[in-house]
């Protein structure tokens, strides 16, 4: 007896990035940052961002939006508000920012670093996700 097999194949175009973020250098007076991010793929398949925080330690978290603080924008920007002079603030803040955006088959990471003013840091290593070295290997 023979049995049909039926195979589903979804074509999608790939996730690119329209926007990458830069690279900010804040000084202690500055109440604002923002880091724009933007990618596209087909319209099957809509993008979706995340933002993660890697410290100095080199531990990473989501970032989520806090109340007058942090807003996670609908266009895929990440917006930093701080109080005036909050020089501990920038530097609780400081450390690399990474935009992951994803179709659902297909991702790109791009990172970009916040620096206060007269803060040096070093990036620690970059610890691969376990999605990422799944693809890593295709």
């Amino acid at each position: 007896m023979l049995k049909e097999i039926c195979v589903a194949v979804v074509l999608t175009e790939k996730t690119e990035f329209v926007d990458v973020p830069m690279d900010l250098d804040v000084e202690y007076y500055e109440t604002f940052a923002e880091f724009n991010c933007s990618a596209v793929s087909d319209d099957s398949t809509p993008v979706s961002i995340r933002w993660y925080h890697i410290d100095r330690h080199g531990d990473e978290s989501v970032v989520h939006n806090v109340t007058d603080r942090i807003v996670l924008a609908d266009n895929g920007s990440l917006l930093l508000y701080v109080p005036e002079n909050a020089t501990d603030v920038w530097v609780k803040l400081s450390g690399t920012y990474r935009c992951n955006a994803t179709n659902g088959y297909s991702f790109v990471v791009a990172d970009a670093k916040l620096v206060p003013n007269g803060l040096i840091i070093t990036p620690a290593p970059r610890k691969l996700s376990l999605l990422e070295a799944c693809f890593d290997l295709l």
